[in-house]
Parts: C-alpha cells; structure tokens; sequence
C-alpha cells in the first residue's frame, strides 16, 4: 500500500495526535500552529507551494521587467552624430585659430566643446545603468524576503512532520507489546477455562455419587445395621462428599 494510507490505518489503530500536543512545549510548534489558522499540515503545505509557484512566477517576470525599464530609460546620445559634429567642431578648429588671437583661447575653446560632449555621453550610460541596478537590487531583495520566508516554513514543517513519524512509532511499538499482552493474557484464560471445566466435570461426577445401602450391611454377619448406625454412616458419606466437592471447586 501507499506510505500515506499505511500512515493512516497506524495512526487509526494506535491513536493519533494533536498539532496541539505536538506544540504543547514547544513555542517555535506554537507559532507555526497560530499561522495554520485552522488548516490542516497538508492543506498549510498546499498553501506554502502556492505562494512559492507564486514567487517562481514573478521571479519568471523580471527579466521581462528589466527590458521594460531598459526600454523606459531615457535613449543614449546618437554617438555617430556626435563623433560627426565632433569632426566638424575639428574641422572649424583652423577657421577658429585664425579668429582668435590666442593660443589659449583656442585650447580653452576646443576643451569646452570636447568635454560637453564626454559630459552628455557620460550622463546617459550613468541614469542607463542606474535603472538597471535599481531594478535588479529590488527583485534581489523581494525574493530574498520571500524565500527565507518559505525556508523558515519549510523548516518548520519538516521539524513537525519528524516528531509525528517518532510518535507513530513509539504508537507502533506500544501497540506491538499490548498486542503480546493480549494473547499472553487470553492462552492464560483458555488454561483456566480449561481447568474449571475439568473442576466442574470432577465436580458433577462426585455430586451425582449416593450413598450406597451395601454400606448399611455388616460385612462380617451379614445383618443390617442398627438405625442409627446407618445414620451416623449415611452423614459421615454426605460429609465428606461435601468436603470432598468443597476441596474441588470451593463455594
């Protein structure tokens, strides 16, 4: 058979026990049995595997999540069309060397417009990969959260499922011995029933037994014995008949 339904003919047989005796010393058992809140372990259990096919699923969602927000992050700089207006900045280099008086002006010029563009190109890989971070810090926590909580649960349930599988067999081994008791206990009345059987037989037979009038005879003369000596003979017969049925089955 099935482990569940032999479990469950045992536990029928050898009695079964209480989530409340089973957290009666034990204040880890308690919580557990407060969050139960009615139901049973196998439907507790159920619940326990919704909630994580739950987290798989959202857990299942977040590379979908990281594309939208990848998708919402602001667009990075056309790189081609700054590489093309950085060339024509350097190409209007010589027309502004000509239109300045200073070398210094030139180089301070040509830094300023080098560093607007670096500036734009940095601005948007950092908000790009900030959205980024952001989103997989967040996912990162919530299944942190949810998985030690389904851990804990777990735990918890396993410590409950070994201490019921020790209790049915302590149940088990009492109901082993109490069987050995039971047939100890009824070979012993069928050894008595057998005795007061014989005791009962023996006992019949020797009520049935009558006094003999042979015994009012004498066995020397021949002659029949006085009246009263046959009395005296006929209750000392029925006296020790009765002692004799007392010693067998005493009243």
């Amino acid at each position: 058979m099935d482990w569940q339904v032999q479990r469950e003919i045992l536990l029928k047989i050898a009695g079964g026990i209480t989530l409340e005796e089973i957290a009666a010393n034990r204040s880890d058992f308690s919580a557990l049995l407060l969050q139960l809140s009615g139901k049973s372990l196998a439907e507790f259990k159920s619940e326990i595997s919704a909630r994580k096919k739950k987290i798989k699923d959202a857990l299942d969602l977040i590379p979908a999540r990281i594309d939208e927000v990848t998708r919402a992050t602001p667009a990075a700089p056309d790189y081609k069309a700054l590489e093309a207006e950085k060339t024509a900045v350097e190409n209007n280099i010589g027309t502004i060397e000509m239109a300045m008086e200073s070398a210094a002006g030139l180089a301070r010029v040509e830094y300023e417009a080098q560093a607007e563009i670096q500036r734009q190109i940095n601005t948007q890989k950092g908000i790009q990969q900030q959205a980024v971070f952001d989103a997989k810090q967040k996912s990162k926590e919530e299944w942190n959260n949810r998985n030690a909580a389904t851990n804990e649960a777990k735990t918890k349930l396993t410590s409950i499922q070994q201490r019921a599988e020790r209790t049915a067999e302590m149940r088990r081994k009492e109901m082993t011995a109490l069987e050995g008791d039971l047939k100890k206990g009824q070979y012993q009345l069928s050894e008595i029933n057998k005795k007061i059987e014989l005791k009962r037989t023996s006992w019949f037979s020797q009520n049935k037994l009558e006094y003999d009038p042979k015994n009012s005879i004498c066995p020397t003369c021949g002659q029949e014995y006085l009246v009263k000596q046959i009395e005296a003979k006929e209750k000392d017969f029925e006296k020790r008949k009765a002692e004799l049925l007392e010693q067998i089955m005493p009243t």
